[in-house]
């Protein structure tokens, strides 16, 4: 069950379960466009150890009061008839965002923090991980794009997070190609930054990318 809280200015959902300790490793999950605060709920379900399960959800409505989903960017125009350039403002400034809210949920709470994300959240994922490094632990993006205008000319921080990418090999939205590169600009950074390719995959969430991020949250 989804408890709605809020920190700041943002809201967000937390998952209620018992025995939550101060130090329960958190995840932060961060939904594609279209989707809401409950969409990438069924990624934890059954997860076998104590994990503090946050959700945020877009600020821009799809459709009359969101009936549609919702969006991280806004559509005063069509956001994804511009280039990457003309996005990368956009992403930036929400992931600035966000980055508040974690760096004020790190002081209520503890404990290491670990992002996912589908699409737009896999953006946001990524430039979490470039922009503000010290206020995450582990990034998972799915289906996230870090290309050359959505990133810094460099990292410098010493504290960077670890990255764990993931694409399917038929995403005809976000190439395996660009993820490959991303890859390598981080691990040229001084990421350790991994990416797995998920063969007859889409624009989508495989049940095999859903164990993966398990695998790496219970190690976490």
């Amino acid at each position: 069950m989804l408890n709605a809280k809020s920190l700041g200015n943002m809201p967000y959902w937390e998952v209620e379960q018992s025995g939550f300790q101060p130090d329960t490793p958190i995840v932060v999950a961060l939904h594609y466009m279209t989707g809401d605060a409950n969409a990438l709920l069924f990624m934890f379900k059954d997860f076998p150890k104590p994990l503090r399960v946050i959700t945020l959800q877009g600020r821009y409505p799809l459709g009359e009061t969101g009936v549609g989903g919702y969006s991280w960017f806004p559509d005063e125009e069509p956001f994804y008839d511009q280039s990457e350039a003309e996005q990368a403002p956009d992403i930036r400034a929400e992931a600035d965002r966000i980055a508040d809210f974690l760096r004020e949920l790190k002081g209520l709470y503890p404990a290491k923090v670990a992002v996912t994300g589908m699409s737009q959240g896999g953006d946001l994922s990524l430039s979490l991980a470039v922009y503000h490094p010290q206020v995450i632990d582990v990034a998972l993006p799915l289906a996230g794009r870090l290309s050359t205008p959505m990133r810094p000319a460099r990292v410098d921080s010493p504290q960077k997070p670890k990255v764990f990418m993931k694409v399917g090999t038929d995403d005809h939205i976000v190439s395996v190609e660009s993820s490959h590169e991303a890859r390598e600009w981080l691990q040229g950074q001084g990421y350790t930054a991994e990416l797995r390719e998920y063969p007859g995959v889409g624009h989508d969430i495989s049940a095999a990318m859903v164990a993966d991020i398990q695998g790496v949250l219970g190690g976490f």
